[in-house]
């Protein structure tokens, strides 16, 4: 099964690669956490699996340029990644994340895809969902 969890995380992971200017010991909020779940689900941050010495950024003000949008994939998915990069958006203050699979390793059924939410019931989901929206919570 492929992971991916992506989107605006508004903060850096590693400030060295991916900030330039301003505060580097300020905009990481949030990375603690992220570091705990990425290794609870054994995630990776695509881009930088794939560019590791690259120093790119998707968002920009006033000379402060940080990465702040990723991709990060379980290992099946990672294994299928092809390339991510960064590209110009015209609509949004951040930079769009692009993202290219492998899909033929992937078995596509007869009908769309469903999210069976069934699992949403299952009470050891329910709290490990709780306690990690807390914790979150509690590091803003």
């Amino acid at each position: 099964m492929h992971l991916f969890i992506g989107g605006d995380f508004n903060f850096t992971e590693n400030s060295e690669m991916d900030k330039l200017g301003g505060n580097t010991r300020r905009g990481h909020v949030g990375s603690k956490i992220m570091t705990l779940f990425k290794t609870e689900f054994e995630l990776s941050d695509a881009f930088r699996h794939l560019h590791t010495q690259k120093q790119e950024f998707t968002w920009n003000r006033s000379g402060i340029y940080c990465r702040l949008d990723r991709f990060n994939v379980n290992k099946p998915a990672l294994k299928d990644t092809l390339d991510c990069n960064i590209i110009p958006n015209i609509f949004s203050d951040h930079k769009f994340v692009t993202l290219t699979e492998r899909t033929s390793s992937q078995k596509r059924g007869t009908s769309y895809w469903k999210c069976d939410v069934s699992v949403l019931m299952d009470q050891k989901l329910q709290q490990e969902i709780i306690e990690f929206l807390s914790e979150y919570k509690n590091t803003r």
